[in-house]
């Protein structure tokens, strides 16, 4: 972890930690994966309560699983490229085109950025247009 990390999540990290050795130490997967091949084994017989406790033992374990140990979100990789803040919306959009196809920025990066132009513009678009509209209002209704 990073010295960014907030004491919340170095405790949650500590705890995935500390649940994936004991899972490990104490097979807990591997009974969970021998309990399913139990019920795929059609050589044997099985009973109705019995299938049903192994079922439901299996997805308890696989929810806390997924709760306490879920998928590790992939982060985007840091890039750094040549970029001019100061320019227009437009512009920018062409730098970021011309960085991915200069292999500089990977493609679903630089959608990504240029997502994030387009949100920018018409936040922008959107503040002045409530500017305007609150001025109008204004003039009519006679206030200065």
């Amino acid at each position: 972890m990073g010295s960014k990390a907030t004491l919340p999540a170095k405790r949650r990290a500590i705890n995935k930690e500390e649940l994936r050795r004991y899972l490990s130490e104490n097979n807990k997967v591997r009974h969970v994966i021998d309990n399913i091949e139990k019920l795929e084994n059609q050589a044997e017989e099985l009973d109705a309560v019995t299938v049903t406790r192994i079922n439901s033992a299996i997805n308890h374990r696989l929810s806390l699983l997924k709760k306490y140990l879920p998928d590790e979100k992939t982060a985007s990789p840091c890039i750094e490229f040549d970029f001019k803040k100061s320019q227009k919306p437009h512009e920018k959009v062409d730098q970021i085109i011309k960085s991915i196809s200069n292999g500089e920025v990977p493609p679903d990066i630089g959608a990504m950025l240029i997502q994030s132009i387009k949100s920018m513009v018409d936040v922008e678009e959107y503040t002045d247009l409530k500017e305007r509209i609150e001025k109008l209002e204004k003039a009519l209704s006679g206030e200065s």
